[in-house]
């Protein structure tokens, strides 16, 4: 009976207006911006593999098994939350300096079980930027070099609280997800990210068992290889009663419906294994690798790991809206559990922020540092414009000579 009324739910979108104010004591020790890059710099350890993999079918592996290697990165506690990003946040990171005598990454797994880094992998930087209050945007781009190769990724997402009475669904809708991939014989290749999965919050209202859990498809397509990857993120279900964090899915031909025409199919469970298996007797390619440990890998977030996967450059740490300078203290308190503390710095910097957004309003004040606002597409088949990489990004960026990028904060 309960599961009749259930699946009878209207649900309900909910804007960022109407979104109840959680307590500090919900709140993870980190920014949106900086989540969204550790999740893009997880993806770019991945990028530069893919482009030197010659096999075109393991490329679109490589592209699922990078947002897999991030999904799972990044999943937060079902009752938590990281801290909504100001306007203009911005954070940067790359690639960790080589590791002398660090393992090479075998080339059945995509993703190296060994803590130490590759020793020949070479570098990728990552930048983001939230770049929009309402709806809430956060911008990145990924560029990298490997083995005569290159790739440059830009993304553009927002995310949508759809309430069901019972749980929560977090939709991440997609203004942009596109990769361009340079391989080492000058063949350029475009992925486009058609949907990815949103995360469920169950129980957070009472009814049930609480935990979060990612659901519904990752659809990514190559035009020029005329290639289409879906994974599938089952969920466990209002009770729970299946298998929590189970994988499915495969590489197919653009337009193929027919299970025979699948190039590989792909099965596993995210916190443990995934793998690519292939009819033609090659061997399996290990998208996701077991945990070295033996043990489950973390399902929810409650912290970035330490030490991070990349690198902080210095200069950047000075920057007015560098999430370290903006939540610094909010997060020591956090991290503290000084709960009185943290209500008072949330409470002055949300002060600071409506200040500032009604300046915005009437001075227009609002221009990205590194992003600009595309075109509407003229398909009729996005209503929201993607956001583009400004000229010469990077080189501003990461340059500590060059100005500093952010407006006061």
């Amino acid at each position: 009976e309960i599961s009749e009324v259930v699946q009878g739910v209207q649900p309900m979108k909910v804007s960022k207006a109407q979104t109840p104010k959680i307590d500090v004591s919900n709140l993870l020790p980190y920014s949106t911006t900086a989540m969204t890059l550790h999740a893009a710099a997880l993806e770019a350890d991945g990028m530069n593999r893919l482009i030197v993999e010659p096999d075109a079918v393991r490329r679109m592996c490589g592209i699922l098994a990078n947002k897999l290697n991030a999904t799972s990165g990044t999943l937060s506690a079902a009752k938590m939350k990281p801290i909504d990003a100001v306007p203009g946040e911005v954070i940067i990171g790359c690639a960790n300096d080589h590791v002398e005598g660090g393992e090479a990454v075998s080339p059945t797994s995509w993703f190296g079980t060994s803590p130490k880094r590759d020793a020949r992998m070479p570098r990728w930087r990552v930048l983001v930027e939230q770049v929009s209050e309402d709806p809430p945007v956060a911008a990145s781009a990924a560029q990298g070099e490997s083995g005569g190769g290159s790739f440059l990724q830009v993304t553009s997402t927002t995310s949508v609280p759809v309430c069901y009475g019972t749980y929560v669904e977090v939709r991440f809708e997609i203004m942009s997800i596109k990769s361009i991939i340079r391989l080492p014989d000058g063949t350029t290749e475009t992925y486009v990210i058609k949907s990815i999965p949103s995360i469920f919050l169950r129980g957070v209202l009472g009814v049930g068992s609480c935990y979060s859990e990612w659901g519904g498809e990752l659809v990514a397509e190559c035009l020029e290889t005329g290639l289409v990857g879906t994974v599938k993120y089952h969920t466990a279900g209002f009770f729970g009663r299946g298998e929590l964090h189970r994988i499915s899915g495969s590489v197919s031909r653009l337009g193929s419906t027919d299970q025979k025409d699948e190039l590989c199919q792909i099965a596993g469970n995210w916190t443990q294994r995934v793998v690519a298996s292939f009819p033609d007797g090659q061997d399996e390619l290990e998208m996701l690798p077991a945990p070295p440990t033996g043990e489950a890998r973390l399902a929810a977030r409650s912290e970035l790991p330490d030490p991070l996967p990349y690198r902080l450059p210095p200069h950047s740490l000075k920057w007015a809206r560098h999430p370290h300078m903006v939540w610094g203290e909010l997060m020591a308190a956090l991290r503290a559990r000084d709960w009185s503390a943290a209500r008072s710095i949330e409470a002055a910097t949300e002060e600071r922020r409506k200040t500032e957004l009604s300046l915005v309003h009437s001075e227009g004040m609002s221009q990205p540092a590194f992003f600009r606002m595309g075109e509407v597409p003229k398909d009729g088949k996005a209503a929201v414009a993607p956001w583009t990489l400004c000229d010469e990004a990077f080189k501003r960026a990461f340059d500590p000579r060059t100005e500093q990028p952010c407006r006061p904060w």
